[in-house]
């Protein structure tokens, strides 16, 4: 990861996020604007761990090597 700003929008893509990300609300985590998107952010990724299992969520995040993506669908949920 170069830089948590680029990375987190994608990976947030993969993992089925209902919303879009944006760079700026995470750079500026701390204002009165981005607060609640950031809020509402964390409280879905918590929401995905205790639904996935820790390795299919790194299957799905990080794909093994030249594999585009992972097809979700195939993934066993606890």
């Amino acid at each position: 990861m170069s830089n948590y700003a680029d990375e987190i929008p994608h990976l947030t893509e993969r993992l089925g996020f209902p919303g879009s990300v944006k760079k700026s609300w995470l750079i500026t985590a701390n204002s009165s604007h981005s607060w609640p998107n950031v809020i509402g952010l964390l409280s879905w990724l918590v929401d995905m761990v205790r639904t996935y299992r820790p390795e299919m969520l790194s299957m799905i995040m990080f794909p093994p090597e030249g594999e585009e993506d992972v097809d979700e669908s195939n993934l066993d949920t606890q």
